[in-house]
């Protein structure tokens, strides 16, 4: 899936979990007034409760809507032809453009996005970016390539295995659209229903500090956990 349909997932979760965990429940119950302070930023339990359910359900998603790229055009990597206009303007306009662009606004407009927007595409980031970088500091592969992506995808499995794979058909780009429109949508509607609070003053920067480096450590972790695992 490209970067839009998985922000715009991450921005559903970000406004449903603001719905359920909202400010009302430290109101009720005091435990989750408890300050929290990391570098410049201070908040209480209960943000750091809502970040990081947001953060690790947008990462769970990212994997369901991969699992459903099987339905959208989606060639896979050795078979990518860069030569092909329509497969280079799709990807390389999705990458270099509208998602970067995306990203920026939203953050911009309200950080509260943030966790969600970078949950959703960590693992994109972390198995084509992260690893890479990794690998030519260190002189030699720290971890298998893409191996956020090993890990188990029965529900893939099961698409595979009982419906039709349109990854290599250019017309499935619709299907895609389909899916970020539906999500942009649903996102429109929940925030109009489930508005969230006035934001607070504050800088983004030291947000985004902290995301990504709490992200890059998550990636880490869990990339040690799956090498003993990894095809190799």
């Amino acid at each position: 899936m490209q970067g839009l349909t998985h922000y715009a997932a991450g921005m559903i979760i970000t406004v449903v979990v603001w719905h359920v965990l909202s400010d009302k429940i430290a109101e009720k119950r005091q435990f989750f007034k408890k300050a929290i302070t990391v570098g410049t930023i201070s908040g209480n339990l209960l943000q750091a409760t809502r970040a990081l359910v947001i953060f690790f359900s947008a990462i769970i998603v990212h994997y369901i809507l991969d699992d459903l790229a099987i339905h959208t055009y989606h060639p896979p990597g050795p078979e990518a032809d860069w030569g092909n206009l329509v497969f280079a303007v799709w990807t390389l306009g999705n990458i270099a453009i509208v998602s970067p662009l995306f990203l920026f606004l939203m953050v911009w407009r309200d950080r509260r996005y943030l966790w969600g927007l970078f949950g959703s595409i960590l693992i994109d980031l972390w198995d084509w970016g992260f690893i890479k970088g990794l690998a030519a500091l260190a002189g030699h592969p720290v971890f298998p390539e893409a191996i956020m992506h090993s890990a188990p995808r029965p529900l893939f499995q099961l698409l595979a295995a009982t419906t039709p794979d349109f990854t290599r058909f250019q017309w499935a780009i619709l299907i895609e659209v389909l899916y970020m429109a539906g999500l942009l949508a649903g996102w429109l509607l929940l925030k109009k229903r489930w508005p969230l609070p006035p934001k607070k003053p504050g800088h983004v920067w030291p947000s985004i500090i902290l995301v990504v480096c709490f992200g890059i450590v998550t990636c880490y972790v869990v990339s040690s956990i799956l090498v003993p695992i990894y095809p190799w």
